[in-house]
């Protein structure tokens, strides 16, 4: 595979084809996970990428956290699209959707709970949601 046929996604690529507004750059996002789908292309997001879809879809398009989840679960699990870690995303995304949590602290946490990493922070409910 070329280099030409790697690229990293910015979030609004994954928005408009999340939400397909029906116009001209939806089509363009689907048109391009389409190549995904189909392996000529081989995308990459990582958390900043992630965790902005996250909050526009919630903040901006006022969309179900159960809705995001399932959304963002079926681009995780294309063969060739790769986030920063798979298993960090989707344990993130269930602690985003079972908690009353940002989902900068659900990333935070699933990387504590998955990749046993410590995590330092003066913010109590995320400390009492962290492995010891």
């Amino acid at each position: 595979m070329s280099k030409k046929n790697i690229v990293y996604l910015d979030t609004n690529i994954i928005l408009r084809f999340l939400i397909g507004d029906g116009g001209e750059l939806a089509d363009k996002a689907k048109n391009i996970f389409k190549q995904i789908e189909s392996g000529d292309l081989t995308a990459f997001c990582n958390d900043a990428v992630f965790a902005e879809i996250i909050f526009v879809l919630r903040k901006v398009y006022n969309v179900e956290k159960t809705i995001i989840k399932e959304s963002l679960e079926n681009i995780i699990y294309m063969s060739e699209f790769y986030v920063d870690n798979k298993k960090v995303a989707l344990k993130a995304l269930s602690i985003f959707v079972e908690n009353r949590i940002d989902i900068v602290d659900s990333l935070l946490i699933a990387y504590n709970n998955v990749l046993d990493i410590n995590v330092l922070s003066f913010d109590k409910k995320l400390n009492t949601m962290l492995k010891t």
